[in-house]
């Protein structure tokens, strides 16, 4: 019934959790994971907050059971922890982004944690807690610049600017914002330009 469902539907997005279900009643769950997980991005980018949280679940239920690509396991629980922030479940996004962080720490893809690690900062951050985020923010820098990764470098420079903003240091935020502006410019990243530029 999964495949025919395929094969009718092919990639139409509003029928990947039909199709992630009937795979999973038919105890296919190496195909129950892909969709599920296809569900869950679905739902997450047209802002269906609880059903997408509740597909990224079945998709870690199986996926912690399966030989599944752990950095993959990693970013669906980042996408997780992105929902349950939006929507104030803090505590419960920041268990999910810790976990996130020990996986990545695990498969020793040290871009993956700095990302992952830039995740928690801004949750800390909202939380007020300046100190923690900052040592997060300042790892994922120092990761960007050992890898020569642009886009990691720029997101966490901001991330240090934003702190020392909220600890009323305007001079250093201004200047971290202005490495940030420089960045997506030479990036050609137009929205990250406008973002930093926004930040000003």
């Amino acid at each position: 019934a999964a495949q025919a469902l395929q094969k009718i539907f092919g990639d139409a997005e509003d029928k990947y959790f039909e199709i992630a279900n009937h795979y999973d009643k038919a105890e296919n769950f190496e195909q129950a994971a892909v969709y599920y997980e296809k569900a869950g991005r679905y739902y997450q980018k047209n802002y269906k907050n609880i059903k997408a949280v509740e597909c990224y679940n079945r998709y870690l239920d199986f996926a912690e059971k399966l030989e599944t690509d752990k950095a993959n396991i990693v970013n669906v629980l980042a996408n997780k922890g992105k929902i349950l922030s939006l929507i104030g479940r803090w505590e419960q996004a920041e268990q999910v982004y810790l976990k996130s962080i020990e996986f990545a720490a695990e498969i020793n893809d040290q871009t993956l944690l700095a990302y992952r690690k830039l995740d928690l900062g801004r949750l800390l951050q909202d939380k007020g807690q300046y100190k923690k985020a900052m040592e997060l923010y300042k790892f994922a820098k120092l990761t960007a610049e050992k890898n020569q990764d642009q886009q990691l470098l720029a997101k966490a420079v901001g991330g240090i600017g934003h702190m020392y903003y909220y600890q009323r240091n305007h001079a250093e935020a201004m200047e971290h914002y202005e490495e940030q502006k420089r960045i997506y410019l030479k990036l050609a990243d137009r929205s990250g330009y406008s973002m930093a530029l926004g930040n000003m």
